[in-house]
């Protein structure tokens, strides 16, 4: 038989179990980490650049149909501008008109020619519904102006450098690259036209024909919400300098600089809408330009991306807390239970450590007992034999290595031979009555769970009673109840969880109190109640130590109950799992 001492019992083994258990938790941590915490995090991610490489897209289709329509509108208003003048210029009763005003000598004729002009120019006006002003230059430097809207500036003479450029596109609709009139109205956009005569052109003393007229859809455009889906709209001119822009002045991104830094992006040669991102003035845009081939102007529709993007950016911002609060989460929930692990194992190794502290070496045990048993055979004292031998067995139970489980036959017999050495110490004071079923005989139990109870029903039992008494030991199997929350067996060891093993213990001796029966399955001191009693502390060796092995390997529901009548009996009851030896393999 093996030697056991304290010296074997194995320190560095329960740091070795606790550091087990660190490490299983370390790799099950990690595993969650790479398993779960990464691939939600990198799939979060995938979406949310998924998405908004789709709402890019969306929002450039739709940016490049929001500038083509700008264009299209714009460019029918160039054209129905366009369009009057040249009617008017070639309107054969202005030029009469015009040349009768350019002849007239003196106050009276120039006034009356003056009358005749205006009227032509009003139901101009009239007729066409628009609003502004229309400046005819004679050939010999006069010129008649006239305007219907008393907002607008008027023209004085055409600006030389506008006429020189008109002059070499004589005979066609030249247009001004300019919305607004220097010194005028910032918030009124005028489209302005000139078409001069040819040098051939001798019927007529008109020059050329200026004309402005006010387009409210320019103010529409300037006065565009910032928060319109549509975007900010930028119009620049042919030589590069910005004709309308919606951008908020409180941005400074309509300084000078900063929109010619702009236009130098985002220009463009394509007689398409192109779509792209730019950076400029700190921030990042989404620009779609198109370049008008009737006028040379480009119109930029600009909308700034994190106003797109920020609410699915601060959804993000949203997930990923939500994120890393569930890892944390886990973490302390996974902490808690190796804490609790770590407890349970600390006291099952308590427990061990405690038992091996009491034993000695079994070899000179046995070796002893067994020298006694020869020589009471020699000595023909058979009681002393029996006696030797019965504790022999008992003690070869306690000292076995092979594990901590037994069959529940086998615990009986040990039982059996610890009651027949009690039979030789206390004598015929009581009877044993065994009930076995035949369908528990094979079940698996804890080793020594029954020698415990057993001492307390003869030594705290039938002893006190003074009479002689009977303990009567039955087992059998019953269903859990529906109600169960057991939790299975530790290490595997779960059985059959749908049924469990009963063993009952029942003596007809002494008894104990109600309190005292519910104090005895704590162990000693545990809280502080009831352990001053001797009585108490005596009950609580045997009971407490075997519940609280069943709950350390086995866990709820399983354990002891205690039931007890003073003076009548007293009932202890074994709820154990039902386990073979295959479920064990």
């Amino acid at each position: 038989m093996p030697s056991i001492s304290r010296k074997q019992f194995p320190l560095k083994g329960m740091r070795g179990i606790l550091g087990a258990v660190v490490s299983v938790l370390r790799r099950f941590n990690i595993a969650f980490i790479l398993l779960v915490c990464v691939p939600a995090l990198l799939v979060s991610v995938i979406l949310s650049q998924l998405y908004l490489s789709a709402l890019s897209s969306t929002v450039a289709a739709q940016m490049e149909a929001v500038v083509e329509q700008i264009t299209q509108n714009i460019r029918n208003e160039v054209d129905g501008v366009s369009v009057l003048t040249s009617a008017l210029f070639h309107d054969l009763e202005l030029r009469a008109l015009a040349d009768s005003y350019e002849q007239a000598h003196g106050s009276a004729p120039k006034f009356v020619a003056a009358n005749r002009l205006g009227d032509k120019l009003l139901s101009f006006f009239t007729y066409s519904n628009r609003i502004g002003e229309v400046l005819v230059s004679m050939k010999d430097g006069q010129f008649y102006s006239y305007q219907n809207y008393s907002n607008t500036r008027s023209i004085g003479r055409i600006d030389p450098e506008v006429y020189a450029q008109a002059h070499d596109q004589a005979g066609t609709i030249y247009l001004l690259d300019q919305l607004t009139i220097p010194g005028g109205n910032p918030n009124e956009y005028l489209l302005s036209v000139v078409v001069c005569t040819s040098a051939r052109d001798y019927e007529t003393q008109i020059d050329a024909v200026m004309a402005r007229f006010r387009i409210p859809y320019f103010e529409s455009l300037r006065s565009r919400p910032a928060s319109r889906a549509a975007g900010d709209v930028v119009i620049y001119g042919r030589d590069g300098r910005v004709l309308l822009t919606s951008l908020p002045q409180t941005a400074g991104l309509d300084s000078p600089e900063a929109l010619e830094q702009l236009r130098q992006k985002a220009e463009t040669t394509a007689q398409t809408a192109s779509f792209r991102q730019i950076r400029f003035a700190g921030k990042t845009w989404l620009a779609s330009s198109l370049l008008m081939e009737s006028t040379g102007w480009t119109v930029v529709v600009l909308m700034d991306k994190a106003a797109v993007t920020g609410r699915i950016t601060s959804y993000q911002w949203y997930l990923y807390p939500a994120l890393a609060l569930l890892v944390g989460l886990f973490f302390l929930y996974a902490h808690l239970i190796t804490v609790e692990r770590e407890e349970r194992e600390r006291e099952r190794l308590k427990t061990e450590l405690e038992a091996l502290r009491f034993q000695i070496d079994p070899h000179f045990v046995s070796n002893t007992l067994n020298s006694i048993r020869l020589m009471a055979r020699a000595a023909k004292a058979d009681g002393i034999a029996e006696m030797t031998q019965s504790l022999m067995r008992v003690l070869a139970d306690s000292f076995s290595s092979s594990g901590p489980m037994t069959t529940l036959e086998h615990e009986i017999a040990n039982v059996a031979s610890y009651v027949g050495i009690m039979k030789v110490r206390f004598g015929e004071t009581f009877d044993v009555a065994w009930r076995i079923g035949e369908e528990t005989k094979d079940l698996l139990v804890l080793k020594m769970i029954l020698q415990p109870i057993m001492e307390n029903a003869i030594l705290h039992g039938i002893s006190p009673a003074g009479r002689r008494g009977c303990i009567s030991v039955s087992t059998h199997v019953e269903d859990a109840p529906p109600v169960s929350t057991e939790r299975g067996a530790r290490r595997g060891r779960a059985g059959d969880r749908g049924r469990h093993l009963v063993i009952e213990a029942r003596d007809d001796g002494v008894g104990m109190s109600e309190e005292l029966a519910r104090s005895v399955l704590e162990p000693e001191g545990g809280d502080g109640k009831g352990s001053a009693s001797e009585s108490a502390s005596l009950h609580r060796i045997g009971l407490a130590n075997v519940h609280q092995r069943i709950r350390l390997n086995f866990g709820d529901p399983f354990g002891l109950e205690v039931q007890s009548v003073p003076g009548s009996y007293t009932l202890v009851r074994f709820v154990l799992p039902v386990m073979t030896k295959e479920s064990q393999s």
